[in-house]
């Protein structure tokens, strides 16, 4: 009853055989194209014997699932030759995102995908993609920068005395902090003749 171990009338194993020809949108196709209702117990069962052979690495086991199928019992309604050739193509789609490292599709997205509740709390391994990611980190200060400092100098007529400053201001230089929202800080310069 199996789809992979399985050989078409060319001779070609059908998941190898659409692995190489089928672009991945077509493979897509086939977890939305279902012979059973969403959330069917079978459904469950094929998506656990995939993730025990492609995530897992636990041997043939969507081949002993396969095996253990009954017509008459598991696939009421639903023709053979096309329930194997739906298998073939998820078969052919986990064994691409996972075997070959091009992240198409994760357990989770397929067990979603098919309205199966363990998809929420699904929390096993899921296919690396083959292009590594750089690691970026960006240092950030903990306080607020300052501005840029605008010198503004006060001119001292040429008898030599300073002019007279409103009460409260300093005469001598200095330098005020920038407020938090970024504007600029002033500075005060008294310049005599020389």
């Amino acid at each position: 009853m199996g789809a992979g171990g399985s050989r078409d009338s060319g001779g070609d194993d059908p998941v190898e055989r659409i692995m190489r020809e089928a672009p991945p949108d077509q493979m897509l196709a086939s977890v939305r194209d279902l012979p059973f209702p969403k959330g069917h117990p079978m459904l469950a069962r094929f998506a656990d014997a995939l993730e025990a052979e492609y995530v897992q690495r636990r041997g043939p086991m969507v081949g002993n699932f396969l095996d253990g199928l009954s017509e008459a019992r598991d696939m009421p309604g639903v023709r053979p030759d096309d329930f194997n050739e739906w298998v073939a193509w998820v078969e052919a789609l986990i064994r691409v995102s996972y075997e070959q490292r091009r992240g198409i599709i994760t357990m989770d997205q397929l067990r979603a995908e098919w309205g199966l509740a363990q998809a929420a709390g699904y929390a096993h391994a899921q296919p690396a993609t083959a292009v590594a990611q750089p690691a970026t980190a960006v240092a950030q200060p903990a306080y607020a920068q300052a501005g840029p400092a605008v010198a503004v100098a006060t001119a001292v007529p040429a008898g030599g005395y300073p002019q007279a400053t409103p009460a409260g201001a300093s005469a001598y230089p200095q330098a005020v902090p920038a407020d938090p929202q970024g504007t600029p800080a002033v500075a005060t310069a008294v310049a005599y003749p020389a």
